[in-house]
């Protein structure tokens, strides 16, 4: 009994935290492409899928049952929050310098030869 309520519960989130239940829809893109093949015996199955979600977005009679396919319309409001941040597009933009070794080296400078024999992390002295 518990086993069966695991997998009873995990179903339940699958289908309904993910868009896992658009796959109840495929049989109405069976039918859709059935009705589309009368039409059009030449039609493939690829031809059909691109058409409806590959191709420009087309505004013709059988709209209605195009919006029905799976996956053309989302019914989760956690898939249409991911959607529109991902849909978001950001540019960075990013200017390269490119610095060559002669502008870190400034030949012309004298140099402390004293201080450049120590060494800066040394512990105090006394005075004496």
């Amino acid at each position: 009994m518990k086993k069966f309520a695991i997998i009873l519960l995990t179903t339940i989130y699958f289908f309904g935290a993910t868009g896992a239940s658009q796959l109840f829809k495929l049989p109405v893109l069976v039918k859709h492409f059935v009705t589309h093949r009368q039409e059009n015996p030449s039609l493939s199955l690829l031809q059909f899928l691109k058409i409806h979600y590959a191709d420009p977005f087309v505004m013709d009679e059988d709209y209605q049952t195009d919006m029905k396919l799976p996956f053309k319309t989302l019914d989760n409001a956690n898939f249409l929050a991911l959607t529109n941040m991902l849909g978001a597009r950001m540019m960075i933009e990013h200017k390269a310098t490119l610095l060559l070794p002669s502008d870190f080296l400034d030949r012309n400078i004298d140099v402390d030869n004293q201080l450049s024999s120590c060494d800066f992390f040394q512990p105090p002295r006394m005075i004496a």
